[in-house]
Order: structure tokens, then sequence, then C-alpha cells
């Protein structure tokens, strides 16, 4: 992945670094992380993405488990979203993603297997 992010760091690729730095171990790339989210968010959008806006707010760990939530924000578009790793309470996610059309859901949640991919 640092490839295609260009971040090398070493708490992305080795569970014995990233302990050094106190994460329990490998985290991904927070740009990964977003592009799985809207990859799986993009088929609610009608027409063209117009607005995203997107905080990471805590690690996502290699093997976690993870619960993408979305939701209409105030009058439809853009749409929020979350997603939290395993039994924290706090996001290590949120964002907006707004099209220039209404998206069409009425709320969705979705905890992908845990084998397989990033998430």
């Amino acid at each position: 992945m640092g490839r295609f992010t260009g971040d090398h760091n070493g708490i992305h690729l080795s569970d014995r670094y990233a302990r050094a730095f106190g994460f329990r171990c490998a985290l991904y790339h927070p740009p990964v992380v977003l592009g799985h989210c809207l990859a799986r968010l993009a088929s609610f959008g009608s027409g063209r993405v117009t607005r995203l806006d997107a905080w990471l707010k805590g690690p996502v760990y290699k093997g976690s488990v993870v619960t993408l939530r979305a939701e209409p924000a105030h009058g439809g578009s853009p749409l929020a979203f979350a997603l939290s790793v395993e039994s924290d309470v706090r996001p290590a996610l949120i964002g907006r993603i707004g099209w220039d059309r209404p998206p069409d859901i009425a709320g969705y949640s979705e905890q992908p297997p845990a084998t397989g991919g990033p998430f």
C-alpha cells in the first residue's frame, strides 16, 4: 500500500513496529479505509459526487471487524457515514458524501465478513 499512498510508515506494515508505537497491531492506511467506505456507499448516490468530507478519528487495525453505518443528513443530502471498529464506541472514521441528486437510502448498516480484504 505504500506505493499507492506514499506512506511507507512501518505501523502499516508490521505488528511489531506498530506495537513499539503504542498500537495493538498494524493498521490500514487511512486513504484505503476511506476508499473502501466510499466503494460501499457509491451505489446509494444518484448523479455525480459534489461533496466529500471525512475525518479520521482512530485507527482501523488489520483483521478488525468493522461496521459501516450511513443515513441521510439534514435534507436528505449529503449522506452521513461512520465506520466503527469492533466494540469501540467511538467511530474510527466519520464523513459526509453528497451527490447532485439526493441518495436513495433510509438507513444502512453493514458488517462485512471477517475474512478477505481490509474489511
